[in-house]
């Protein structure tokens, strides 16, 4: 199985320059979030081509019989034992976990299928983090100076790491870990595959026919391949389902850790998707905002998403007199504790790692943002915490 990380996809996401982004545009931010998605689902789907030949490649390595064209595996419980312990340790497990018990050593991953969900977890965090730094732009453009303290080097390193990274606890209140969830996703497929393969070895199919019917059992979705056959109609479900949520999970949780910090910005909206297909609980978090359409104070925002496969997304909702916060900005003292904090590469590696959140989000929870108000001076920007 090949090595499907690459370093420069995220330019094909990323390809406008922060002249081109002007603040918080959201069909351009939500066009960058939805070929994420995209990318991730065609390369999975490349992934599962690969890994359906090379389960069929054990399975005609176990096949018996005279034509190449004929062979079929033994329809022994034995022999069908044999063709799933074989894929699973020379093909499912390289592939969902790599060597070891672990699928990631530390933060970084060690298998195709989790490099394939951290690279696009990456891109949804700069993807984020990109949208944060063009809003500082477009508010401070008349004040270059400010724009350059905010965006400029970060002057301190953070050594620090109590916050929990992605890798680590990203979607909901579960107490599996990221590394817990493949182990799990992996032998979900598996199950699937066993089943696959008892039943088209006990019916007799030749090895080369396995293939195919592999391929379309792990690529294609259940609208696309329908069967009556007990195995079901998609194989690859489980790691689909495990990778969407947590690419999704991702980018609203770097959107809503650095609006705690801008001080452009004041609430987070929920966003129906457009494909949103019927009525279910996020309709209910739409109505349940501040003014009935999914406008939420930052701390308050629900857990993002609300489901699996949830299609809703989050944006930024700038304070009603940006102007008076440059001003004020401008004049404060404690400014000094956002230098280079909207630097687009440290905010990006600060929210991919959990740095953002703990070290500075609680640094300025007493000194800046607090004190940045709104013009009519009745409602102060929320906690922090």
């Amino acid at each position: 199985m090949g090595d499907y990380l690459s370093t420069s996809r995220y330019l094909r996401y990323c390809c406008h320059s922060l002249s081109d982004l002007r603040g918080d545009n959201l069909a351009t931010y939500q066009q960058m979030r939805l070929r994420n998605l995209k990318d991730f689902e065609e390369t999975l789907n490349e992934q599962m081509i690969d890994l359906a030949r090379e389960v069929s490649d054990v399975v005609l390595f176990n096949a018996r019989g005279g034509l190449l064209s004929q062979r079929t595996v033994p329809n022994t419980r034995d022999a069908r034992n044999k063709v799933k312990r074989d894929v699973w340790s020379s093909v499912l497990k390289p592939y969902f976990i790599g060597t070891g018990d672990d699928a990631f050593d530390g933060p970084n991953p060690k298998s195709p299928y989790t490099r394939l969900m951290v690279e696009h977890i990456d891109t949804a965090i700069r993807i984020e983090a990109k949208r944060q730094v063009s809003i500082i732009q477009k508010y401070t453009r008349k004040d270059p100076q400010l724009f350059a303290f905010l965006t400029g080097p970060r002057p301190v390193r953070l050594q620090e790491m109590t916050y929990d990274p992605f890798h680590m606890f990203v979607y909901g209140n579960s107490p599996y870990t990221l590394s817990h969830r493949v182990w799990n996703t992996s032998t979900t497929v598996r199950a699937a595959i066993d089943a696959f393969l008892d039943y088209e070895i006990s019916q007799g199919t030749a090895a080369v026919d396995i293939a195919d019917l592999l391929v379309a059992f792990l690529k294609s979705g259940p609208s696309k391949w329908l069967t009556k056959k007990p195995y079901g109609t998609y194989g690859s479900y489980a790691a689909r389902r495990l990778a969407r949520t947590e690419i999704t999970a991702a980018a609203g949780r770097a959107l809503i850790n650095a609006a705690k910090a801008n001080p452009y910005v004041e609430h987070v909206r929920w966003n129906l998707s457009a494909s949103h297909p019927k009525r279910d609980i996020c309709d209910d978090i739409v109505a349940n905002g501040i003014d009935g359409k999914g406008l939420y104070l930052i701390d308050n925002t629900p857990l993002y998403p609300a489901h699996p496969h949830c299609l809703c997304y989050l944006t930024p909702e700038v304070v009603g007199e940006p102007a008076l916060v440059t001003v004020q900005m401008s004049n404060d003292p404690e400014l000094r504790k956002l230098q280079g904090a909207f630097n687009e590469a440290w905010l990006t590696e600060a929210m991919k790692t959990g740095l953002w959140n703990e070290q500075i989000l609680k640094q300025l929870e007493e000194d800046l943002k607090p004190r940045l108000t709104n013009v009519d001076n009745r409602q102060r920007f929320g906690s922090l915490q």
